[in-house]
């Protein structure tokens, strides 16, 4: 049996550089709660969707969770990147980029699409 460590679960999406250095940590976050908070602005305009910034108490990850009212099991984790060049992503939870925060109107759409069951 083995067992898995916090530090070694991929599902955390922590980079390396955020552990080692806290100030900058929080300082991460805060930027990407602004721009997830912006995109939670973008599903308040979109009726049957529900979405907030979850942030586990102890960690510095946080994301938004986006459900959809009518299909509470089509939800999805939205993360936010930041990459070492300056750019910052909105990202599924599995790590794949949606967008630029620049275009979180675009980004919505996309999560939309995935969490919205087809109609015949």
């Amino acid at each position: 049996m083995s067992l898995i460590r916090r530090s070694d679960n991929p599902a955390r999406h922590r980079d390396a550089s955020e552990k080692r250095d806290r100030p900058r940590t929080r300082a991460v976050r805060d930027e990407r709660r602004e721009h997830l908070t912006t995109l939670l602005n973008e599903f308040e305009t979109r009726p049957i969707f529900r979405a907030r910034v979850v942030e586990p108490y102890g960690t510095d990850f946080i994301y938004l969770r986006v459900v959809n009212q009518d299909a509470g099991v089509l939800a999805e984790d939205i993360g936010c990147r930041i990459e070492e060049d300056g750019r910052h992503w909105f990202t599924w939870s599995w790590g794949d980029i949606i967008g630029p925060v620049g275009d979180p109107e675009g980004a919505a759409d996309k999560i939309q699409r995935v969490i919205t069951p087809e109609r015949p």
